[in-house]
């Protein structure tokens, strides 16, 4: 197992990541190696105002993505992660502001055995002249990791080592979706990108790392796929998304792509109004032009998505959902109030009313304090689901109570063998500590909350 493997190489760029899964093309202008073998590893000192708009400043950003290898059915780990420079300090040094911090990736399958464990140490410096700079980028990181299959979690681990904090960021990764159809065709797992565009002879891809993609805004679906018969034939891509019954819900997308012999990059552009509000999951599936009763190959993932106002195309099974998500805002009573609606519409004005009350702005269309709490909800989905969905977790609740914590402290091997993850929310005072009594990954609350503690709007950044 690999382990405090240092990234040598740094990449200056004006676009956000320049590469392409795929051959032919190159992956990285060029590529960093570690000390260890198994891993692939680039910095990209990101200048690009575009991807800057869409990262929080207040937490890091992971995303993990299977990839195809030359073994039909083995895997690797494509790792995106933003690190914003606004949670590392820096420190005047002579002439030049550094900063200074270390970036660990393990991936662990369900049974917790650890597949992949590796630290990277970073120094980054600007002139003292601009000392403003170090704290309104990103360091964009890509880590490849060979995993063969899984079914587990990537957690991402950030220490500031001039002031010795911790913040993490994990994401659950699955193979057992990839599976082809077709024995001439596979599919890589989906990265969601907020831009792509052909550069020369390669591509330009910018991945969407925000948890939640926001109303209105453009994404795509990018994938890699693998043709090994000579057929030419262009095939039909078919972008869905699907209900928790895996029923076909809002728009489809549809485009008419030609596949080469080999292996080449593949994307579908989708529309987030047209997407279901909250966590939705999407098929990206292909079809021979002339049969589409059976798809040649497909792969899902799941993407949260936000929306501005109340949306009222909440479905029965939604608008049951989303009801009981009021655990942590409403009271039994209410709840039951808002169930009580005979018809899904007067449900659906039910719920509505029930927020109007909570509006911090309420001369405005939107209803900040409902947007606010439906996205934390899917995200401690997307965050902190396990055994049980996310919002129900004891991180998950946390999380939708009070938000993102301002630091994190982590410790995997306590004395006694049970991880431990201790959350800090400094403006209000708060230290909750989450015990992991089985290992596997089910952290639980020691740390009582003040009794009936309920849901309070809170402004974003503060």
């Amino acid at each position: 197992m690999p382990d405090n493997a240092e990234c040598s190489a740094r990449l200056r760029s004006s676009l956000a990541w320049n590469g392409m899964l795929g051959s032919g093309t190159e992956v990285w202008k060029r590529r960093g190696r570690c000390r260890s073998a198994l891993v692939a590893c680039a910095l990209l000192a990101v200048a690009c105002s575009a991807l800057r708009a869409q990262i929080p400043s207040d937490r890091l950003l992971l995303d993990a993505v299977p990839a195809l290898t030359a073994v039909r059915d083995s895997f690797r780990l494509d790792c995106y992660i933003a690190v914003p420079h606004s949670l590392i300090v820096s420190v005047r040094e002579g002439e030049q502001m550094v900063a200074r911090y270390s970036l660990r990736l393990r991936v662990e399958n369900t049974s917790g055995a650890r597949l992949f464990d590796t630290t990277i140490a970073y120094t980054s410096s600007v002139p003292a002249a601009d000392p403003a700079a170090p704290r309104s980028g990103v360091d964009g990181w890509q880590l490849r990791v060979p995993v063969g299959r899984i079914t587990g979690t990537a957690t991402l681990e950030v220490v500031d080592l001039q002031r010795n904090t911790l913040h993490s960021a994990n994401v659950r990764v699955a193979t057992d979706s990839l599976a082809p159809a077709s024995a001439s065709l596979r599919m890589g797992g989906l990265l969601l990108l907020r831009k792509v565009r052909a550069v020369g002879d390669s591509l330009s891809i910018s991945p969407l790392l925000s948890p939640t993609v926001p109303s209105g805004t453009p994404f795509y679906l990018f994938c890699e796929v693998e043709r090994t018969d000579s057929d030419s034939l262009p095939v039909l891509l078919v972008l869905q998304a699907l209900d928790p019954a895996r029923r076909p819900v809002g728009r489809r997308r549809t485009a008419v792509r030609a596949i080469p012999t080999g292996r080449s990059p593949l994307w579908i552009e989708g529309e987030g109004d047209s997407m279901p509000r909250g966590v939705a999951r999407l098929r990206l599936s292909l079809f021979n032009l002339h049969d589409t009763a059976r798809a040649l190959a497909s792969v899902e993932r799941d993407v949260a998505f936000e929306g501005s106002g109340m949306s009222v195309a909440f479905g029965e099974e939604e608008m049951g959902r989303r009801i009981a998500q009021l655990r942590y805002v409403a009271t039994g009573a209410e709840m039951e109030e808002i169930r009580g609606g005979t018809t899904l519409a007067e449900r659906q004005r039910r719920y509505v009313e029930f927020w109007h009350p909570l509006d911090p702005t309420p001369r405005t269309a939107r209803n900040e304090a409902m947007e606010q709490y439906q996205r934390r909800v899917d995200e401690a989905n997307v965050r902190f689901r396990g055994y049980a969905q996310g919002w129900l977790t004891d991180r998950g609740r946390v999380y939708i109570l009070y938000g993102m914590p301002d630091n994190v402290q982590t410790d995997p091997w306590r004395a006694d063998g049970r991880p431990v993850e201790t959350w800090n929310y400094y403006r209000r005072g708060r230290r909750l500590t989450f015990l992991d009594e089985t290992g596997f990954g089910d952290f639980r609350l020691v740390t009582p909350l003040p009794p009936g503690e309920r849901y309070r709007y809170e402004p974003e950044g503060r």
